[in-house]
C-alpha cells in the first residue's frame, strides 16, 4: 500500500540530514559574515596603500576555499551536488597568478553568497529547524510528561493548565500536526538556499560555454567579459609588476 510522502517524511533520514543541515547554516553563516566581513572592510580601508590590494586577493582566494566548503556540507547533507565554476586560465608568474580572483566574477559572486546571504538565512533555517521540531515534539508528548510537573506549576507551561478534553485535543492534534508539517518547512527553506547556491557558487552557462572555449587573456592574464574594463585596469596594475 501506498503511502503519501507527507505521513512518512519525519521518518525518514533525508528529513534528518535537512535538519542537520539548517542546525550547521547558522554557524557557517556567522563564521562567513564575520570572516569577509572583517577582511573586506580591512583591505578596502588599506586599499590606496600596498597592502590593501594584496589583502583584498588573499581575501577572494578565502572565499574561494570556503565557498567550496559550503557546497561540501550542502551535497553531504542535502543530496545535492552543486559544481564548482571553472577556473579561468592562469598563466605568468606567481604574482600575477596571485591578484587573479580580482577579475574574477565567480569569486565576487561567492563573496556576495558568502557575505550577504549566508547568515540571514542560516539564522532563519536554525530557528525554523530548533523552534519547529521542539514546539511539535512538546505538544505531541504532552501526555507522557504534563503529570509529572506539580499542579502549581503546571500553569507556566500551558497557560493556566490543561484542564478540559477540548485542550487536549487542540495541544496533541496541533504537536502531531506540526510533526508532518515541519519537515516540508525545512524542505522549502533549504531549497531556496540551495537555489541561491546554484545561482552564485555554482557555474553560470556563460562560464560553462567561455570554459570550452579558448580564454581570452590580457597580457596572461585571464579576464572575464562581464569585468572586461575593472579587468583591463586591473591586468594593467598586474602586468606593471613585470617592470619594477
Amino acid at each position: 500500500m501506498h503511502v503519501p510522502g507527507f505521513f512518512t517524511a519525519p521518518f525518514r533520514l533525508r528529513t534528518w540530514k535537512e535538519t542537520a543541515y539548517a542546525v550547521v547554516a547558522l554557524p557557517l553563516g556567522v563564521a562567513w559574515f564575520t570572516i569577509f566581513l572583517t577582511l573586506g572592510t580591512t583591505s578596502l580601508s588599506l586599499i590606496v596603500f600596498v597592502v590593501g590590494l594584496p589583502l583584498l586577493a588573499a581575501t577572494l582566494w578565502l572565499a574561494r576555499v570556503a565557498s567550496r566548503a559550503q557546497r561540501e556540507v550542502a551535497g553531504a547533507l542535502l543530496g545535492t551536488a552543486i559544481p564548482g565554476p571553472p577556473t579561468p586560465a592562469m598563466e605568468g608568474r606567481p604574482f600575477r597568478r596571485f591578484f587573479q580572483p580580482l577579475v574574477d566574477l565567480a569569486t565576487w559572486r561567492a563573496v556576495v553568497y558568502l557575505l550577504v546571504f549566508a547568515f540571514p538565512i542560516g539564522l532563519v533555517l536554525f530557528l525554523a529547524a530548533v523552534i519547529l521540531w521542539c514546539v511539535a515534539i512538546c505538544f505531541a508528548t504532552t501526555p507522557l510528561w504534563y503529570f509529572f510537573i506539580p499542579p502549581e506549576h503546571r500553569g507556566d507551561v500551558y497557560w493556566d493548565g490543561i484542564d478540559t478534553a477540548w485542550e487536549w485535543l487542540v495541544i496533541v492534534g496541533c504537536g502531531i500536526l506540526l510533526l508532518f508539517v515541519t519537515p516540508w518547512i525545512i524542505r522549502a527553506l533549504t531549497a531556496f538556499d540551495l537555489l541561491l547556491m546554484r545561482a552564485l557558487l555554482g557555474p553560470t552557462h556563460r562560464e560553462l560555454e567561455r570554459a570550452a572555449e579558448t580564454p581570452r587573456a590580457e597580457g596572461g592574464v585571464y579576464v572575464p567579459p562581464p569585468f572586461s574594463l575593472a579587468g583591463k585596469m586591473i591586468a594593467r596594475f598586474i602586468a606593471s609588476g613585470r617592470a619594477t
